[in-house]
């Protein structure tokens, strides 16, 4: 843990990413519902990034909001091709592209950035490259959905880019248990590191500075 704490210490060069946490992939009523892990699974993630967006606020830590935006303007063949749920998820204005109504709690503040992606990876055609090194930021912590393909994909981005990656294990979701465990482990030593949220909130918790009365 100690590489992780050193990385985390210096909170203004530290973002959160919460990447695609959208009624079409966490909502039960969404489009890839069916996809997601089940219920209690998912109720349990959504409570944890909560509590952990909470805490990074606290902290002052920056917080950036990924969403996923898919179009004809953007859609190919190939694209199109990675599931049978694909053409109609998180299409433009519709009710699955917004944030995950049932927990409001951790949605966009006015002061917090939204980047819309087109593909797995939040580096991809986007401008959170740019956002990141201009506001000085060198490492990033990573929630969200889904472990194994968009959170996976930003990390391994990060890393090639030089940024230092952490994902969390209790704050990301996949379709199944397995899926999850195999992002964490495709991500762990490889492109970035990963922590549960208690750990990451305990290293900031410690640079908070009481208010005197």
């Amino acid at each position: 843990m100690t590489s992780i704490t050193d990385s985390l210490q210096d909170i203004p060069s530290v973002a959160v990413l919460v990447i695609d946490v959208q009624n079409d992939f966490c909502s039960p009523r969404g489009a890839s519902a069916k996809r997601l892990e089940d219920g209690e699974r998912k109720q349990a993630f959504g409570q944890n990034l909560v509590k952990f967006t909470r805490g990074a606020r606290a902290s002052n830590v920056k917080m950036i909001h990924v969403k996923t935006i898919h179009s004809e303007w953007t859609d190919n063949a190939v694209w199109l091709s990675r599931n049978k749920a694909a053409p109609s998820v998180c299409r433009p204005g519709t009710w699955g592209a917004e944030w995950w109504e049932e927990f409001p709690e951790f949605h966009p503040r006015s002061n917090e950035y939204i980047v819309t992606k087109h593909r797995y990876s939040a580096f991809v055609s986007t401008d959170l490259d740019m956002v990141l090194r201009c506001t000085g930021v060198k490492t990033i912590v990573l929630a969200g959905v889904a472990t194994n393909s968009c959170v996976e994909s930003t990390a391994r981005d990060a890393f090639v880019l030089g940024y230092r990656a952490i994902v969390l294990s209790d704050c990301t979701s996949a379709r199944d248990v397995a899926s999850h465990e195999a992002g964490l482990k495709a991500v762990d030593g490889k492109f970035g590191s990963v922590a549960n949220s208690q750990e990451v909130l305990s290293v900031w918790s410690k640079k908070i500075v009481p208010v005197q009365a």
